[in-house]
């Protein structure tokens, strides 16, 4: 007779035979393998990215954030301001009207030829590492301009993301994070971005129009009097007119209304 295993139960002790034992054993490590596997485990980058998105989405509304200063209305464009409270830094927001519907304007943003029809100050912009498909983390690296005073690139490691809200409005978000990347360009100066980016949202009777937002908080780490930085900061603001104008431009070169 083969050797007697006792299984602790609710009412006592049960005899079980060896061989019974070892298909019992195997069917827990079955079950609890696949408990195992059933728990979706999430990336702490993602669930970051998720809340940089809904911050910067609640930071670009005028009803939600009381602190923006309205600076200006030009060629539809509408410009904000406001110093952080944290950084002292002045945050910058653009706002424009785009008569065409958000997924039309998505498109163009997140293609490759949208560069070509937008002014783009970065000489490398390349991602690094995809966490997701919504997430990602990205080596940026601007161009040197002495407009304004930076005669060394910055570059920036940054966490961004690409979703869609519950809104129905569409974050692009971008943060710089800790990570070890130095970068291709060994002069280059390590900039700091908070969360910036774009908030666009279906507007007008029947959703056909979008509103663009962009917001701009960052410190390029510049040595220059702060009138000068803050001037340099608010023409970020004029990224929408840059998305409105080279989008426009893009549908008249391919002819789509």
């Amino acid at each position: 007779m083969g050797k007697i295993f006792f299984v602790k139960v609710m009412e006592g002790d049960v005899a079980v035979p060896r061989g019974i034992m070892g298909i019992l054993r195997q069917k827990m490590i079955e079950h609890f393998t696949s408990q195992k596997q059933g728990v979706k485990t999430v990336n702490p980058l993602t669930e970051m990215a998720k809340t940089m998105a809904r911050e910067l989405r609640d930071m670009a509304s005028l009803t939600t954030n009381k602190a923006w200063n309205i600076q200006g209305y030009d060629q539809g464009i509408t410009v904000h301001t406001y110093t952080h409270p944290t950084t002292q830094k002045l945050i910058t927001r653009g706002q424009a009207l785009i008569n065409h519907p958000i997924g039309n304007v998505i498109q163009f943003l997140l293609s490759p030829v949208c560069k070509q029809y937008m002014q783009d100050d970065n000489e490398i912009d390349e991602i690094i590492e995809q966490i997701d498909e919504e997430t990602t983390i990205s080596y940026v690296k601007t161009k040197k301009s002495k407009k304004t005073m930076m005669v060394a690139a910055r570059d920036f490691v940054l966490l961004g993301c690409k979703t869609k809200m519950e809104d129905d409005s569409y974050v692009i978000a971008a943060r710089s994070i800790d990570y070890n990347y130095s970068g291709p360009d060994k002069e280059a100066v390590r900039g700091h971005l908070y969360d910036s980016g774009w908030v666009l949202t279906p507007v007008g009777e029947n959703k056909d129009k979008t509103q663009a937002v962009f917001v701009s908080h960052c410190d390029p780490k510049i040595s220059v009097p702060d009138f000068v930085l803050n001037g340099i900061l608010t023409n970020k603001a004029f990224n929408v007119k840059f998305l409105r104008d080279g989008f426009l431009a893009y549908l008249k070169d391919n002819k789509t209304n």
